[in-house]
């Protein structure tokens, strides 16, 4: 396998292990949201990481508020679990606890400090491996989830496990307050829209021509924004639609993805289903506002309605949308597109690409959107020539998901 290839299978497991994560986190609203008993949620939550990473088992230990010691509130042993207590330091659950690290054995026969837990454990668990992880809550410790297995456990395993309890941290004080479930729900679809956002920009570096493009995308974008001086809340749905306009190509074939080529007619075809399906991968997201939903469905649609617009063909007044925000994109991408090499074509010369705008504004573009790129064309080809200078793995696109650590704005905004 050469360095290339080898590249690209890194990424593919880099994106399979985050889709993974996003797909428990979809899991997790559904179950914990519907769930009358957050103890149920979290043990359907637990059942469904168990089985997608191979654990035999799962417990969290929850400390116990009068004694402060941690003892099991939730479990995936099939055959039940005793009213185990660790005090701090005591066996390995409360080692990890003291000590804010996680544990990792792969000869739990013999090791001297699981024979704590097999005293306590009435399980009889007779696997090879072992592992403890603290879980960590606005800077404290509040409990340990331990996975035990019959495979040999790695560090990357470890990783693995670390991460995806980011997403089930919140939940876990569901367990003594079930009434705090709004709010860790919007903090775990956060969560989610980061994961989301790395997804967006993995997804373009599976083909070099395409790397750097979403974030490229949102650059353009977000300075058309702020040359057309539309207010922040527009500004920042507009970035978002950007950073995620692509996110549906997750769902195209790789080989499609990947292909160095041009694609065949069918490959085509199924390449504009990606708005749709990048509409339908954010729309469960309670917290992402609707006009980004939309922004994302509609970005390929003609300003004057074309049967070259997809995926409905229809103009932009004909659509329940932001027109702004469409618009906004819509340019962006193409820009883009137009000033990035092609398996078929070299770039269009800038020259080219605004004669392109000018040609097709009214028809293809929102003539306002146009009308501000042209006006600051000397200022929108500086920022071009800059960002196609830079290479793809230095883009910085961080700046559209730190923010995202607060909320958004409402959907009905």
């Amino acid at each position: 396998m050469d360095k290339k290839d080898k590249r690209i299978r890194e990424l593919e497991l880099l994106l399979a292990e985050k889709e993974n994560l996003g797909n428990i986190v979809d899991v997790l609203l559904t179950k914990l949201s519907q769930a009358s008993d957050p103890d149920q949620g979290l043990g359907e939550a637990f059942d469904m990481i168990t089985q997608t990473y191979g654990w035999d088992r799962m417990d969290y230990f929850g400390l116990d508020g009068d004694s402060g010691k941690l003892f099991i509130k939730v479990s995936t042993a099939k055959n039940g679990t005793v009213d185990q207590r660790f005090g701090m330091n005591e066996g390995i659950v409360g080692k990890v606890l003291a000590r804010g690290e996680h544990y990792l054995t792969n000869d739990v026969a013999n090791d001297p400090n699981f024979l704590f837990y097999r005293q306590q454990d009435k399980s009889n668990f007779q696997g090879k491996s072992y592992l403890a992880v603290p879980i960590n809550l606005m800077g404290r410790t509040i409990g340990v989830i331990t996975f035990l297995a019959s495979r040999e456990i790695s560090e990357a395993d470890a990783r693995v496990a670390e991460d995806t309890l980011r997403f089930v941290t919140p939940y876990l004080q569901l367990v003594d307050s079930h009434n705090k479930l709004k709010n860790v729900i919007e903090y775990n679809e956060q969560l989610s829209i980061d994961n989301l956002t790395h997804q967006a920009v993995l997804l373009d570096t599976m083909n070099p021509y395409t790397a750097g493009h979403s974030v490229r995308v949102t650059d353009y974008a977000n300075h058309i924004a702020i040359l057309m001086g539309l207010d922040p809340k527009t500004s920042e749905h507009i970035q978002l639609a950007s950073i995620w306009h692509d996110i549906g190509k997750r769902r195209v074939s790789s080989e499609i993805i990947k292909k160095p080529g041009t694609l065949s007619a069918g490959q085509i075809d199924e390449m504009k289903f990606h708005p749709i399906f990048g509409y339908e991968i954010i729309e469960p997201m309670l917290t992402v506002p609707e006009p980004v939903k939309k922004g994302v469905k509609y970005h390929h649609e003609w300003y004057g309605g074309s049967n070259k617009g997809y995926p409905t063909g229809k103009s932009h007044s004909e659509l329940d949308h932001n027109p702004m925000i469409t618009g906004v994109v819509s340019l962006a991408d193409a820009w883009d597109a137009m000033n990035s090499e092609r398996p078929y074509r070299k770039p269009i010369a800038i020259e080219g690409a605004l004669t392109e705008l000018r040609k097709n504004r009214g028809t293809q573009f929102n003539p306002e959107v146009v009308d501000a790129f042209m006006d600051n064309s000397a200022e929108m080809i500086l920022l071009t020539k800059r960002l196609m200078r830079t290479n793809p793995d230095n883009l910085n696109f961080t700046n559209y998901i730190t923010r995202l650590q607060t909320p958004f704005h409402k959907a009905q905004d």
